[in-house]
């Protein structure tokens, strides 16, 4: 899946503070419901995740699993702290702090090239779009129409994680964040999640006849 022509949004020049709050406010304080004695094992950027998470009340299960340190687990030198449902898993060197690594099932560990602040929103992002008030999806589309729905969206570069799937990309527009990518086995077809503040919003997209679209109100 192309670009499609949008304009790009580097994800660093977005407020990550002002995007909590406006897909998880109010902000709900700074208490962490783990021992200071249980976080100082941690880097600093997985300590300030955790601040975060609770300052927001985003919830550690979602589309990922972020582990509190109790459970997490060791592997090749290497601590397990966050995973998901597809066999996708994210851990931390505590000889290389600064550094994040992904695997998906049996692969090899890969380093990633963004730092912990930059992967926190990638996660928070995704994990917003589930969350939304409204959430809208289609699991079967063709490119054209793709197009189509996201006519109005602009592109999040983020680009260094492989996670759910190569070709995968996330899009905002005004009270409205998505996801899409190709699906597996399927040449030519894709699946996207919309995210919107109001149903009002998702009523103003173009969603194309002939496509199936599923919705879900998270209270």
């Amino acid at each position: 899946m192309n670009s499609m022509n949008k304009r790009v949004i580097d994800p660093k020049s977005i407020d990550v503070q002002k995007f909590l709050s406006s897909w998880f406010g109010p902000n709900g304080g700074d208490a962490v419901e783990i021992s200071d004695s249980a976080l100082a094992t941690l880097p600093a950027g997985l300590r300030e995740w955790f601040y975060q998470f609770a300052r927001w009340e985003i919830p550690l299960k979602g589309a990922k699993v972020l582990l509190v340190p109790s459970d997490m687990t060791e592997e090749d030198g290497k601590y397990i702290f966050m995973g998901d449902h597809g066999g996708w898993a994210w851990a931390f060197n505590p000889d290389v702090p600064l550094t994040v690594f992904e695997a998906k099932d049996d692969e090899p560990w890969r380093p990633l090239r963004a730092g912990w602040e930059d992967i926190f929103f990638h996660h928070v992002f995704t994990e917003a779009i589930e969350a939304a008030p409204l959430v809208t999806w289609c699991a079967d589309i063709s490119e054209g129409d793709l197009g189509e729905v996201l006519g109005r969206f602009d592109e999040i570069s983020f680009t260094d994680s492989m996670w759910p799937s190569p070709g995968w990309r996330w899009y905002t527009a005004g009270g409205l964040i998505a996801d899409a990518g190709p699906k597996k086995a399927s040449e030519g077809r894709f699946a996207v999640t919309i995210g919107a503040k109001s149903r009002e919003l998702i009523e103003q997209l173009d969603l194309p006849n002939g496509t199936e679209w599923r919705v879900r109100e998270n209270c």
